[in-house]
Formats: C-alpha cells, structure tokens, sequence
C-alpha cells in the first residue's frame, strides 16, 4: 500500500515543509508576522498532514480535553454506575457478577483499568 499511494514520499515531502517552516521561524522577524506565519503552517500542515494523508489530528481535536469527547460524555453516567456496581461486586468477591459487568462495559466499548486508586475508564 505504501507504494501505490507514494506515502512514503508523501511523508518526506511533509517533513520538507517542517523543516522549511523552522528555518523560516528562526528569521529575525517581529511577532506580528511570526504570528500570521505560524497560523499559516498550522493550517498548512494541517491541511497537508492532517486530511490529506491523516496522520495528524485536527487542531480542535489535538487540543480536546478527554472530558469533551461526546461519545464519552454521553456514556459516562451509565458507566459510572456499571463501575460502582462492580466495585461492589469485587468487594463482596461476586467474580461472575464482576465479570458480567465488566462484559457490559467492553460491549459499550468501554475500557476499565483496575488502578490503586480504583477504577478507570476509557473508549476502546
């Protein structure tokens, strides 16, 4: 696939423009300028690394807080309780009970991680 799609060569040319926008970044410029530039190679970059061969995350995405992905804050009451019922099950040594809710999570796409400090969760 790499080479029907020229990816690779795609990806050079994209660290070119890096490159470049560096070079042109470290000019004696005032901020005014190294400000429009900056935005410009965002875009750009964006535009080229990130739709284009989508190897980078949009810049709403890339500076997301976790708390505002929707498909999580659409589950995360119901999943808050599927991990109290669990933690009670664990406590009072119900393992089929825990298991079957941990089940019901993964089917929700839900990754729970066992920590010290009590479950955590996540999106698969």
């Amino acid at each position: 696939m790499d080479d029907d799609f020229n990816s690779r060569e795609a990806v050079a040319k994209v660290l070119g423009m890096v490159r470049e926008i560096s070079k042109t970044l470290a000019v004696d410029m005032d901020v005014a300028d190294r400000q429009a530039f900056a935005a410009y190679a965002v875009d750009l970059l964006e535009e080229t690394a990130g739709r284009v061969l989508g190897v980078l995350p949009s810049q709403d995405m890339a500076l997301a807080e976790p708390e505002e992905d929707p498909r999580k804050a659409a589950i995360a009451d119901q999943v808050e309780a599927l991990l109290v019922q669990r933690s009670e099950a664990r406590a009072s040594k119900d393992w089929a009970l825990a298991d079957s809710i941990r089940d019901e999570l993964n089917g929700l796409g839900v990754v729970v991680t066992d920590t010290a400090t009590g479950p955590e969760w996540d999106l698969a």
